[in-house]
């Protein structure tokens, strides 16, 4: 059977594949000849009366081997399969658009592999966050993996956050569906939540997925426009954020400063800034050790 049409040229790489063949035909040959003498020599130990020789089979087995590879090479060429891997450094971001016409923005320190095919197109973000704005195609699910979790997108905009705790799935546009899989136990499975715009959840490593949560959509895209916002966020979840963006260190001294409620809009590119403004507006003393670490303690200050 052909598997291409009778004026169709044959594909350079299939030319290559061939030639590959021809030149391991000798190795196959020698290491075949040698296990036919291993194997007559046992066969004949066990069984006196003649037998068929491998040898007239020898050259079945080799061109189902070459057949074996052909066809697994067409398919991966026929697939389009064009994996494809990206990332940023901390505090640096990057908005790449995909063959389908899909953006995919990378925030601060993010890792993800993007592999497109004729019947998918499938996102694994390994580490940080990334805002994904879908170009809808029926045959060709969108589907984002993130640690033991899979989001399908059903035409929308959303934000994935992947951190050591937790993955965050939040939308902006649309709808998705996020369901948790592979789980350690399977008591702790849970029905695939169908989120809609102003919707989240987050999961755990642990199968752990959250009811559906109203989130503030101005806070949590506020990144793609180079800020930071807190509404009455605790200082030590804050600092963990500030974290992701600097590769600068604040080291909070005082535990009981950790539970601090703090509120307001920072500059993505004046984080150093911060441990000032802190002192300014809190019962804070922020001593910079050198600089780039910074240790933040109580004032003593009334």
């Amino acid at each position: 059977m052909s598997l291409q049409g009778k004026d169709d040229p044959i594909p350079s790489a299939f030319q290559e594949v061939w030639k590959d063949l021809d030149a391991t035909r000798p190795l196959l040959s020698k290491e075949l000849e040698a296990a036919e003498v291993y194997w007559d020599t046992q066969t004949r130990r066990s069984h006196p009366a003649p037998i068929t020789r491998w040898s007239s089979v020898m050259p079945m087995a080799m061109g189902a081997v070459a057949a074996v590879m052909v066809m697994s090479i067409w398919w991966w060429f026929a697939m389009g399969v064009t994996p494809s891997q990206y990332h940023t450094a901390k505090g640096e971001q990057q908005t790449i658009t995909l063959n389908d016409g899909s953006t995919v923005m990378l925030n601060t320190n993010t890792k993800l592999s993007v592999r497109l095919s004729d019947h998918e197109r499938l996102i694994e973000l390994e580490q940080g966050e990334a805002w994904f704005r879908v170009t809808h195609d029926s045959n060709r699910p969108f589907q984002v993996e993130a640690g033991n979790g899979r989001i399908v997108d059903l035409g929308t905009q959303f934000i994935v956050k992947k951190t050591i705790e937790k993955v965050d799935v939040s939308v902006l546009e649309g709808r998705v569906e996020v369901d948790v899989t592979d789980l350690p136990n399977s008591s702790l499975s849970a029905s695939p939540r169908m989120l809609q715009k102003g919707d989240q959840v987050w999961y755990t490593s642990k199968g752990h997925l959250s009811a559906i949560e109203s989130f503030n959509e101005q806070a949590a895209s506020a990144w793609r426009e180079g800020k930071l916002i807190f509404h009455a966020k605790p200082l030590d979840e804050v600092l963990k954020e500030l974290a992701r963006y600097t590769t600068g260190k604040i080291e909070l001294l005082d535990p009981t400063l950790a539970e601090l409620p703090i509120s307001g809009i920072f500059n993505i590119q004046d984080l150093e800034s911060f441990p000032q403004a802190l002192q300014e507006a809190f019962p804070i003393k922020a001593t910079p050790l050198n600089p780039t670490h910074v240790v933040l303690e109580r004032s003593t200050k009334s």
